[in-house]
């Protein structure tokens, strides 16, 4: 699945190949196109409570539905920290690196769970998909007999998933697309470099981070894979990219100018600005906030932030890659 790029107050190293999983399709424990058992789904202890940010008066994101994961469990609360409850655990081994998305309509969520290599086993990576309370957890890589699947993103019209993926024959990390219900998948363009965490847009676009040597910058391309364009230049690591709900602006974490936190630019890659310390954005569903991971190598805490810097909020801890729920 690739490299990550540097990341926040060390939570992930610089650069480093991690998740280089096999060339081998190999069906994961839950077999072939099967949904998980209720018996394999683990039944997580009682979360620690949160600790919810100071907000003097009415808690700008009270009312809205987070999801978040936390130690191999996916949790939803409401943005004050209220109301914590387990959405699902995930089958089979620990995921270092798991987060989730919600479908447009705030119905399913698409999970990326992937593991770190071990001196006894590769590295490998799922696309996993849930509905909204809990219920017919699906290993979507299975479909395909997939191990090498990872950081998926929703089509605007829910019918599609674009993902990064190594299979069979490639030289690199590539961008992949599938049916939502995990059926036909085929490679979306043919790069010479790595591909990560693809974003799509209400505009038709896809953007992505594109890893050449020891740099990382976003590109974007259209669905039918013409297009290809390079929107960042500068030298360091400008990775996990996602779209605005218009469509006009994109929310990425970067390591620029002797500092690292998240960025805004235009979709074309211009007016770039930071407005937060903290990584792993996303968009709330109007367009108004942006959530990410604020914490640091010994506290999972998620915050908010108006998409021009404005209004920082701290909304919980043992949380982490927060993304609000639509309304459908």
């Amino acid at each position: 699945m690739g490299r990550r790029t540097v990341s926040m107050r060390g939570r992930f190293s610089a650069a480093i190949t991690c998740l280089v999983i096999g060339l081998l399709a190999c069906s994961p424990e839950t077999g072939v196109g099967s949904t998980v058992p209720a018996s394999r789904t683990p039944s997580p202890e009682s979360p620690v409570e949160s600790t919810p940010g100071t907000v003097t008066g009415e808690h700008p994101l009270g009312a809205a539905t987070i999801a978040f994961t936390h130690d191999d469990v996916l949790y939803a609360a409401q943005g004050d920290g209220s109301d914590r409850r387990v959405i699902t655990g995930f089958p089979g081994p620990p995921y270092p690196y798991a987060g989730a998305f919600w479908s447009p309509d705030g119905r399913q969520l698409i999970i990326r769970a992937e593991t770190e290599p071990t001196s006894e086993r590769e590295g490998a990576g799922y696309i996993l998909r849930v509905d909204a309370d809990g219920s017919d957890l699906m290993n979507l890589s299975a479909v395909s007999g997939s191990r090498g699947d990872a950081m998926p993103a929703w089509s605007p019209d829910g019918e599609h998933i674009v993902y990064a993926a190594t299979k069979p024959g490639d030289r690199f990390t590539s961008l992949y697309m599938m049916r939502a219900d995990g059926s036909d998948p085929r490679r979306l363009v043919q790069l010479d470099f790595e591909a990560q965490y693809p974003t799509w847009s209400s505009r038709n676009m896809i953007a992505f981070a594109g890893v050449v040597g020891e740099n990382f910058d976003i590109y974007s391309v259209r669905p039918n894979g013409s297009g290809l364009t390079k929107l960042t230049k500068q030298p360091g690591h400008d990775n996990w990219p996602t779209y605005s709900p218009d469509g006009r602006s994109i929310a990425f974490f970067s390591v620029r100018d002797g500092s690292e936190g998240i960025w805004v630019m235009d979709a074309d890659g211009g007016a770039a600005k930071l407005i937060a310390e903290g990584g792993e954005p996303n968009w709330s569903p109007d367009g108004g906030w942006i959530t990410f991971d604020c914490g640091d190598a010994e506290r999972a805490v998620i915050c908010a932030v108006r998409p021009d810097g404005s209004e920082l909020v701290q909304l919980f801890d043992d949380a982490t890659f927060p993304v609000i729920q639509p309304s459908g």
